[in-house]
């Protein structure tokens, strides 16, 4: 379902996928147009308080989806919103538990990795540590 008024929908996030993709592929499974705000390294700081500052964000995080004249942060949330404003949850109850129950376990494998690209990398193994666990592996 296209964005019938043609209001512009904004979506602000940092320049990844991280924990607003999923927004972006609801958004454009609907066919509702958007623009992507990037907040960058060197002015994201800023333009992020701003936005606090502003009262636009709800509880002080992003990703922030500007929609229907709403400010709507909250992943789950904002999924849930999108899903049925845009006619893409089903109306049956039982159904849309079962489309929600599969959302929320792509929400649970995808956790994981959200945090790796802020994670320090680790060293790499000694070769003792490396033969070590070789070992263990093969039951030498």
């Amino acid at each position: 379902m296209a964005n019938q008024n043609a209001e512009t929908v904004r979506v602000t996030y940092w320049p990844g996928w991280g924990r607003c993709e999923p927004l972006r592929c609801i958004l454009a499974a609907a066919g509702v147009p958007f623009t992507n705000n990037f907040l960058t390294a060197e002015s994201g700081r800023s333009e992020l308080e701003s936005l606090r500052t502003a009262g636009i964000l709800q509880w002080d995080q992003v990703p922030l989806v500007e929609m229907d004249g709403r400010n709507l942060v909250q992943v789950n949330a904002v999924a849930n919103y999108l899903g049925t404003r845009c006619g893409l949850l089903p109306s049956d109850a039982g159904d849309s538990y079962l489309v929600q129950g599969v959302w929320a376990s792509c929400q649970d494998a995808r956790a994981a990795l959200l945090g790796f690209p802020f994670s320090a990398y680790p060293a790499p193994p000694s070769k003792a540590q490396f033969d070590s666990t070789r070992r263990g592996i093969m039951g030498e």
